[in-house]
């Protein structure tokens, strides 16, 4: 997974590699010894993973395989009825970045929209068209994600902000 910036220290806690990974196999030269593989920046939209992984070169070398996962972040977004709680389907919503560029629109259904991958910034979504029968909600909501691919809890914006959406 390309992207990750990994670090290995000894068992002193002493800093051995550092290096930003890529789709090629990394390969770092120690002594026998305990190590520990930590990763400190998540690829971009990514959940940095919180583990830190152990590992020994044993005498002859040789050590057993090193495997650290990551989790793609994702945010799920609901549209529901103010009197029914339930999804409500026929709005089109626009999601957009703090320049106001939109990166992604869609028409709600009757279950949540997902979207995956979400790169480190401040996000906006906007309802752009109510369905049948109802208004188009002022509401804008807003997000972040951090550095480390979690996402801050979204609030929302009411008429505080405005948001141009091109039509």
């Amino acid at each position: 997974l390309p992207g990750a910036t990994l670090i290995i220290r000894d068992s002193n806690n002493k800093e051995i590699a550092r290096w930003i990974s890529t789709d090629k196999v990394h390969k770092v030269k120690l002594n026998p010894g305990t190590y520990t593989l930590e990763e400190i920046i998540a690829p971009e939209g990514y959940i940095s993973s919180a583990e830190k992984v152990e590992f020994t070169v044993k005498e002859d070398g040789t050590c057993d395989r090193i495997v650290m996962e990551n989790k793609m972040n994702s945010i799920i977004i609901s549209k529901r009825g103010v009197s029914t709680n339930e999804e409500l389907p026929g709005a089109t919503l626009v999601l957009m970045d703090d320049k106001e560029n939109v990166i992604e629109e869609w028409v709600s259904e009757d279950k949540p929209h997902v979207i995956k991958g979400m790169k480190i910034g401040k996000y906006f979504i906007k309802e752009i068209k109510a369905p049948k029968g109802y208004a188009i909600s002022e509401n804008i909501l807003e997000f972040v994600v951090n550095e480390d691919g979690t996402i801050n809890s979204s609030e929302l914006i009411k008429k505080k902000k405005k948001i141009d959406v091109p039509m």
